[in-house]
Order: C-alpha cells, then sequence, then structure tokens
C-alpha cells in the first residue's frame, strides 16, 4: 500500500473532523498527554491521533476495564463498588456491541489487534441524607443480576454529576504498547445537556462517539480494498 494512501486511511478513521487549535487539557488517567485539538465536528471532543499511524491494519479489538476516577472537588470520596462496576460495564458494551460488527473482539492480545483503555474522570458525587443516599445490600445483588442495566443506571445517576465528567479514551497496539490515539469526550460538552441529571443523556453521546468510530473504521477498510 502506498504512504498516500496510508495518510488518507489515517486521516478517514481517526480524524473525522480535521482540526488545528491546540486545547489546554490536563489527565487524571492518562500518562503523557500528546497535545489535543478539538473536533471540529464535535464541539465536546478533544483529539490526537499518531501522525504515522495505520488503523486499517488493525482488525482485532480488545477492551480493557474502564476506570472510575472521581474528581478532586469532591468532598465524600465514596462510590459504592458495585456502582463502579456497574457503571464501567455499561461503558464497555457501549463499544463492544457496536464496534463488534466491524472488529473481533479479543480477550488476549495478538497482532492486529488495538487495546482500548478508557475512563471517566471529573466524577462528582452528590452525597444525601437519609433514604436517598441509602443503597440496601439486596439492592447491590440485584444491580450485579438484574436484567434491567438501565433502571439500575438511573439510580445511579441520582448519585453522580454525569455533567462536566469526562469520558478519556487511548487507542494502544495491544502488542507493542504504541499509542496510536486518544478522544476526550466531555460530557454535555458542546451544548447544555437536556436531562443531565440521566443515565441516557450520556448514553447518547457516547453512542454518537462510538458511531464516529464504527462509521470511519469501515471507510477505512474500503478505502484500504
Amino acid at each position: 500500500m502506498g504512504r498516500t494512501l496510508q495518510q488518507l486511511i489515517i486521516l478517514v478513521m481517526l480524524v473525522p473532523g480535521i482540526s488545528y487549535a491546540a486545547e489546554s487539557y490536563e489527565s487524571s488517567f492518562i500518562e503523557n498527554l500528546p497535545i489535543l485539538t478539538k473536533s471540529d465536528d464535535h464541539a465536546g471532543v478533544l483529539e490526537w491521533t499518531k501522525p504515522d499511524g495505520n488503523i486499517a491494519a488493525y482488525d482485532k479489538l480488545m477492551v480493557s476495564q474502564p476506570h472510575i476516577i472521581l474528581s478532586a472537588n469532591n468532598k465524600y470520596k465514596g462510590l459504592q463498588p458495585d456502582q463502579m462496576v456497574l457503571l464501567a460495564d455499561r461503558l464497555a458494551a457501549s463499544f463492544t456491541n457496536r464496534l463488534g460488527d466491524a472488529l473481533e473482539i479479543v480477550d488476549a492480545p495478538s497482532e492486529g489487534t488495538v487495546l482500548m483503555n478508557m475512563a471517566v474522570t471529573e466524577l462528582l458525587l452528590k452525597k444525601k441524607r437519609g433514604l436517598l443516599g441509602y443503597t440496601p445490600i439486596g439492592a447491590v445483588a440485584h444491580a450485579a443480576t438484574s436484567n434491567s442495566k438501565v433502571a439500575d443506571l438511573e439510580g445511579l445517576a441520582q448519585k453522580v454529576q454525569l455533567q462536566g465528567a469526562n469520558l478519556e479514551i487511548e487507542l494502544v497496539d495491544a502488542t507493542t504498547g504504541e499509542l496510536l490515539a486518544i478522544r476526550i469526550l466531555k460530557f454535555g460538552g458542546g451544548k447544555k445537556m437536556k436531562g443531565s441529571e440521566t443515565w441516557d443523556s450520556v448514553r447518547q453521546e457516547i453512542a454518537e462517539l462510538v458511531d464516529r468510530f464504527y462509521t470511519n473504521y469501515t471507510a477505512a477498510l474500503g478505502a484500504s480494498t
């Protein structure tokens, strides 16, 4: 494949809106953060792509367990473990369910595997006194086994401030550790979110980001054939 075609694939896959304006951002999750730019087609997304990478060379995806990182501005530091797992699992599923149509989802690295590491950062807790801040032990088991995950997440959304939190994603070559791309989604960053306390409003923003990954990856595959 010629170098010009490789560069075209890179642009199609990981830079859906080419942007040149650097954006200041401090991460509590991604180390040695390169200079990010604001996406032209999504005001709430910051991005960076390895200039000479070729994402079309990857046909497998590993998604690590997402991290939940609370904001340093929290006076109250507690988020119950089952709630963190529930949020992380739903977040990972948002990507694997959609991207699994284009990439093989794997549990172990091999050649051609891209690893997706992600975290929700700057999460603010809203501690409430009395029953509104109380989760009975029976509900813990319910959240772990219930098929009604959205309802469980809506309950969690009443205890955290989702607007203003960030979804940080890094794409890494799973065998070499080479950083390929970074995407930062600021929840509600592009506009005031309707119902910003609900999981559904955040899920819609995540779904838009996932669809961009899917659409641009399949376009890159088409351009490489």
